[in-house]
């Protein structure tokens, strides 16, 4: 820890009592400067501010350990998001794969034991200048005028690659002022093949001045300049927190962290399984009480979304999307019925057409509920 004391003269590797200060006032100054250097780091360092970043002070990356991937485990030219709350960021006509990888018990390259790490593998740099990973933290009141430090471990194939450690975009959402972006120019050479820590302390701008309208966010960047065909970039243990010094990286425990992330994103599939497939386990299943209406039309989600989240419904005969499968009682498949949704921050409710259904067979169907940024 930064945190340093600096006793009084005369009791630094003392065994007896040292000999009487100077002055009683002088006594006082020295034991008020220990005082003053603990106050002065706990407010710097472990604040725990009022409003919008109460709770955030800590660690308000969700997700930093990549432990959560509810989207699936691999992506191919990929265009939004991979682990949960993780977007890819790129320009031009650059194409990456993104996957999960796994760190081997016991390694020492990265510490705290972490699970797993995003690699993004460039397989055609085009005309691109730049690619990373992006997140978008609620609320662009969420750290402003605030220093913060920012700390993530990143390794790539190639020597040279270049990091930029400052990328800040202060959107003030749906009809507020112009976007802010903040970046001072710094950045960080990788060797090849080693994982290297990163830091940097930045300045979040004032928000004085400025209107907030609805969906505001702070956004926060991992970037990589200049890519080339092949790179391979791994990136773990993202964290963000209030202050002027990094504090240690402490991952969420696996229930904390998932249920952060379904305020943004919910499945009805089992965790391991893509949004597609075609599977039942886990789906609706719900009687056909006429040819348009359901017995068990309203689905309640785990989390209440950010937001009324966009809904996608998927038939478990094919993964067919916006449709539901219709079975007979004896579980024969008869076809994939377009259904519609209408959806709430608490749940969402599933219709039809009139003749849309057979009545007394069943539908069945999985679903995804984004309200992400």
């Amino acid at each position: 820890m930064p945190l340093t004391f600096t006793p009084p003269d005369g009791y630094r590797n003392k065994t007896s009592f040292p000999t009487t200060p100077t002055s009683e006032d002088a006594f006082r100054d020295s034991m008020q400067s220990l005082l003053d250097q603990m106050r002065d780091y706990i407010n710097n360092n472990l604040a725990l501010t009022a409003g919008p970043t109460m709770g955030l002070s800590r660690q308000a990356i969700i997700n930093g350990n990549f432990n959560i991937w509810q989207r699936g485990t691999s992506f191919t030219s990929l265009n939004g998001f991979s682990a949960d709350r993780w977007s890819i960021q790129y320009d031009g006509t650059l194409t990456a794969d993104v996957t999960r990888r796994s760190f081997a018990p016991g390694q020492t390259e990265v510490p705290n034991e972490p699970n797993y790490c995003l690699r993004i593998t460039v397989t055609n740099a085009g005309t691109g200048t730049r690619v990373g990973i992006s997140q978008r933290i609620e609320d662009v009141r969420t750290f402003a005028g605030k220093k913060v430090t920012h700390t993530f471990w990143i390794r790539s194939n190639r020597a040279g690659l270049n990091v930029r450690r400052d990328i800040f975009i202060q959107n003030f959402g749906s009809a507020g002022s112009t976007q802010v972006s903040v970046t001072t120019g710094q950045a960080e050479t990788l060797a090849a093949n080693v994982w290297t820590p990163i830091t940097i302390t930045s300045t979040i701008p004032s928000i004085a001045g400025k209107t907030v309208g609805d969906n505001s966010y702070l956004s926060f960047e991992v970037r990589c300049l200049n890519p080339q065909t092949g790179d391979v970039i791994d990136i773990a243990q993202v964290s963000l927190n209030e202050g002027s010094a990094a504090l240690p990286f402490q991952a969420r425990n696996i229930a904390d962290e998932l249920a952060l992330c379904l305020r943004y994103y919910e499945k009805s599939y089992a965790y391991g399984t893509v949004p597609g497939t075609a599977v039942s386990n886990g789906c609706v299943q719900s009687t056909s009480l006429s040819s348009f209406l359901l017995s068990r039309n309203d689905v309640g989600f785990r989390v209440n979304k950010r937001v009324q989240p966009t809904m996608t419904i998927y038939s478990t005969q094919n993964g067919a999307v916006g449709s539901s499968t219709e079975i007979t009682s004896s579980g024969t498949f008869v076809a994939d019925r377009v259904v519609t949704t209408t959806a709430v921050e608490s749940s969402f409710s599933v219709g039809g057409a009139a003749g849309n259904f057979t009545a007394n067979n069943f539908q069945r169907f999985h679903w995804t509920a984004d309200a992400e940024l």
